[in-house]
């Protein structure tokens, strides 16, 4: 391989991997339960049309994903969206899920538990929520 050939595929790679915002795992939600779960989280009641609904299974980890930007995409998202800098998450059994007329996946009853945390608080769980019940 000539130097051109070289320098120009080395100049791809380094603008491929420095163009690349890794995926934030950053919050996990932690399924103590005998039961499925599944959780949405919003920044602002006023995002109510946005819900996206994460699968967290029985006994097990759910991360989740608030999009791309390292590590504190989470907090600044918090602050920068959030009306009083809070993370709202609401909790229903995956049974109750449904998929309404407009393909939105909403909790068909209000049999869900709501949660509400500081950046603050999440920093002293370290970012790690448990559900016991």
């Amino acid at each position: 391989m000539n130097a051109r050939k070289f320098w120009s595929l080395f100049v791809v790679l380094l603008v491929i991997v420095f163009s690349c915002h890794p995926v934030s795992t950053k919050l996990a939600i932690v399924n103590n339960t005998d039961k499925d779960m599944c959780c949405y989280t919003l920044l602002d009641t006023s995002e109510l049309d946005r819900i996206a609904i994460y699968y967290v299974p029985a006994h097990s980890t759910g991360n989740p994903d608030i999009g791309t930007g390292g590590d504190d995409i989470w907090e600044r998202k918090i602050n920068r969206f959030s009306s009083d800098s809070t993370l709202n998450i609401w909790l229903c059994d995956c049974s109750v899920v449904i998929i309404d007329s407009s393909q939105n996946e909403v909790p068909k009853q209000r049999k869900y538990k709501k949660l509400k945390y500081k950046i603050r608080d999440l920093d002293s769980i370290k970012w790690k929520i448990v559900i016991n019940d």
